[in-house]
């Protein structure tokens, strides 16, 4: 189930709609403020720059699909170039790592990980439990070696 990930924030937020106060799970408020998602090729400018322009809620930096092996290298440098220097305004911003079948996908983590950004990861093909369960390890040492607030297994 959801509320067992590593993932879902235990607090509950409070919204006003129309005036009316209700109760939202951080899960149910992230899922009515990402409507739309907008997948971003890592490292090709033009393509982040028509991203910005648009009305999407979140943009995705892909690392994955997009990139070709032998890319993946220079387009994980101008992903943290982009996490560093771009103004994302109120867009929430994800990265897409690579699978975790293959020699990247730790590297995506340790490289894209920075004080504010990204938001949320994305990851592709998973298989099972322990996928998640791992890639949550690891995020857990990186959000806690850079300063961020790590929650809590719930």
């Amino acid at each position: 189930s959801l509320r067992s990930s590593p993932f879902v924030a235990e607090r509950t937020v409070c919204v006003c709609v129309a005036g009316a106060a209700m109760r939202l799970s951080p899960l149910a408020l992230a899922a009515r403020r990402l409507r739309s998602l907008h997948f971003v090729p890592g490292g090709v400018q033009k393509f982040l720059d028509k991203a910005l322009a648009s009305k999407a809620d979140a943009l995705i930096l892909d690392l994955e699909d997009s990139v070709a092996p032998a890319d993946k290298p220079t387009a994980r440098k101008e992903v943290c170039r982009w996490l560093d220097d771009v103004d994302f305004g109120a867009k929430t911003v994800l990265v897409r790592i690579n699978a975790l079948d293959t020699p990247f996908w730790e590297e995506d983590l340790t490289a894209t990980l920075r004080r504010r950004r990204p938001h949320l990861y994305m990851m592709p093909k998973v298989s099972s439990k322990s996928d998640i369960e791992r890639v949550g390890e690891v995020l857990a040492n990186l959000e806690g070696a850079a300063g961020r607030e790590v929650l809590a297994n719930l």
